[in-house]
Order: C-alpha cells, then structure tokens, then sequence
C-alpha cells in the first residue's frame, strides 16, 4: 500500500464507488498484484522493513479466500472498526475475504453457485428435492444452470439432482421439468450487482431466505435475505 495513503473497510453498499473496487493481475509465479480501481495503487505488505505486493488467494470452504502475502507468513487481517493490517493465519472470520466479481446477466447455460448477500450461505439442493441455503463446500447439490426459455425466463436446474427449482404459495422445491409458469423466473439486477429471482407464476413473488437455512417464497421487498449474487463456475 502507498505509504501515504490509509487503508480501511466499511461494509458495502452497492454505491458503485471504485475505491471498493480491485484489479486482480495475476503474475507468472501464480501471485496476484491488487490495483485499486479508483486510484491506480496497489495493495502493499509492509512488515519488519520488508515489503511486498504480491498476494497469494486461497480458497477456504466456505468460499470465501484468505490473502497470503508471497514470501512472508501474514496475511491480510481486518478488525469490526474499520482497520486492516497482516497477521498470521488464525483462521477466523476476519481474516476471509469474498470476492463479488461485477455481475452480468445470466445467459443461456450458465452454470452458477447462488450466494446469498444477507447470509454468505448458498441455495443448495436437500433430500427429498427440498432446498435450503447451505455452507459452500463445491458440491454439486450447490451448482445450478440457468437455461433461456420463452426467450426471456429462466429455468433454475439442479447439477446434481437434474431438477429444476419450482414455486408454489408456501414452498420453493425441486421438480422434473414441466414447462410451468411455477418453474420459471426473472432474474432483477440489483445496485449492489446482487439479484432477485421473482417466479413467473405468481406475481412479485421471489426467492427467499434465512440465517436458518430456509428457503421460501415471498411477497418481493428488496431485501438483502432476497439477493443472491451469482458466482460463475468456468469448469464443471
């Protein structure tokens, strides 16, 4: 980081301000340089008189990433005030780092993991074809394709059940596919470049859900438990 310049975080909320955006520049060892969008610096690690700008992500289970910095034992560590500073890897919370990449609008199979902003759990298939949101763990109960029908909706289908994600008054389910209104959906970007999915079948009815696990329908408000940011899977 620049000497002269602070480094701080604050919780995001989605004012499209390109100080909370970063460039990954991915270096031929591996590492990765972070510039900063707004204002051309990178992000630096400075410990006992010696420095580095070269970060190695590492990928936790529940999706999240710790930031290694290359060739030293720190990484990149944060506090509920604001501050961020290296220290060893202790494993906890607020030294894990998601990673939102800008969103675009789904396309025709596109494979995806759903990430809920409110709670970082994931919409995750269950026994018997119900759903819930789970930790991420890569399986492929987590990974859903979306697939353009009617030329504007979308079908929600489930990698490892081969279901697709239906709707009724009182529950979110998964189904052989039908083409029924009750299995297609909107998709309604968000300024935080979140989403909400709203059923076709029944009016400004969305996805919803809970710290708890649950996923259900609900009357649309906008709320951060009924955004769900799509993370694409490039390999499957």
């Amino acid at each position: 980081m620049n000497s002269k310049k602070h480094l701080f975080t604050k919780k995001y909320h989605g004012n499209n301000d390109n100080n909370q955006k970063w460039i990954f520049q991915k270096q031929e060892n591996g590492t990765y340089v972070l510039k900063n969008l707004a204002t051309s610096n990178v992000l630096e690690f400075t410990f006992h008189n010696t420095s580095s700008q070269r970060w190695l992500p590492i990928q936790q289970k529940d999706g999240s990433y710790v930031l290694e910095s290359y060739g030293h034992s720190r990484v990149l560590d944060s506090n509920h005030r604001g501050n961020v500073y290296p220290n060893p890897h202790y494993d906890n919370n607020y030294q894990r780092w998601f990673f939102h990449i800008p969103a675009i609008k789904p396309y025709h199979e596109l494979l995806v993991t759903l990430r809920n902003l409110q709670t970082n759990r994931v919409l995750d298939s269950n026994e018997n074809n119900t759903t819930r949101t789970s930790i991420y763990t890569g399986a492929d109960s987590q990974t859903w394709k979306f697939s353009v029908v009617d030329d504007k909706y979308y079908i929600l289908e489930n990698i490892d059940t081969s279901m697709v994600l239906q709707c009724e008054k009182d529950r979110i389910y998964l189904n052989a596919w039908a083409n029924d209104n009750s299995q297609k959906w909107e998709v309604f970007q968000q300024d935080d470049d979140s989403y909400m999915l709203q059923n076709v079948a029944i009016s400004r009815t969305v996805l919803d859900s809970n710290y708890e696990g649950a996923v259900y329908p609900h009357s649309r408000h906008g709320g951060t438990f009924q955004r769900w940011f799509l993370e694409p899977i490039a390999d499957h």
